[in-house]
């Protein structure tokens, strides 16, 4: 039950898993993944033909494909068929999906969760500042933290977000995603990366973590406490 997690160190076989979980949600209750390219060849054109073919545009999240550990986290940002030229074999492309600059990390231990609202990306200071940027390279775990080396990503990338909690609407809902990606993940301890499409509000998830920090998810230890005591006993 809680060591089902080898998918989640993969961003392939991980994002194949979401679309799994979107998949099987009713259809007035569904969350969706954000499609993926793996880049099997360097060439430019290639790639470009690859991302056509999907209906990709820029601006595109490129990632290493291993998704855990300092490597999952070293990001670019392409903007232009030029910045193509820094994708490596096995990395994977990703569509930037405008969410407004704010991103709702969801930590699930067992049948409890809690959801925490985090500053994310925005690319409109970026380009007020450099129109002609082709990439920007960046570490994605300090968008979300304030750290020490943090301070010159966020002013780049983020902005004075309304942080406020997730709406009504998509709360209600985490109840049953939680469910099915238990379900369909067979994990119990974990959490995930929600947005909402700028506009149309659509919920994508993009990210699975196992075993998170879980930070500001009270009661957390007693929470696991007891569910790794009844899992014991059942």
């Amino acid at each position: 039950l809680f060591f089902n997690f080898e998918m989640l160190f993969d961003w392939v076989l991980m994002m194949e898993a979401i679309q799994k979980c979107s998949n099987t949600c009713p259809v007035d209750a569904k969350f969706y993944s954000c499609g993926y390219h793996l880049v099997e060849s360097e060439d430019v054109v290639s790639i470009n033909d690859a991302l056509a073919t999907k209906n990709f545009r820029f601006p595109l999240i490129c990632k290493s494909r291993v998704a855990q550990g300092a490597m999952g986290h070293d990001m670019s940002i392409i903007f232009s068929e030029e910045g193509l030229k820094q994708v490596k074999s096995s990395n994977v492309l990703v569509p930037f999906i405008d969410h407004d600059a704010v991103l709702y990390k969801v930590f699930v231990c067992g049948d409890k969760f809690h959801v925490v609202t985090r500053p994310s990306i925005t690319l409109n200071k970026l380009l007020t500042n450099n129109s002609q940027i082709n990439v920007y390279n960046f570490h994605s775990d300090t968008v979300s933290k304030v750290t020490l080396d943090s301070s010159q990503v966020q002013e780049d990338l983020c902005r004075d977000s309304d942080l406020s909690p997730l709406m009504e609407k998509c709360m209600a809902l985490i109840p049953a995603w939680v469910k099915i990606m238990r379900t369909v993940l067979n994990l119990s301890l974990f959490g995930f990366d929600l947005i909402l499409e700028s506009g149309t509000k659509k919920p994508v998830i993009i990210d699975i973590n196992y075993f998170p920090g879980y930070d500001g998810f009270e009661n957390f230890h007693e929470i696991l406490s007891d569910m790794l005591y009844q899992a014991a006993i059942s």
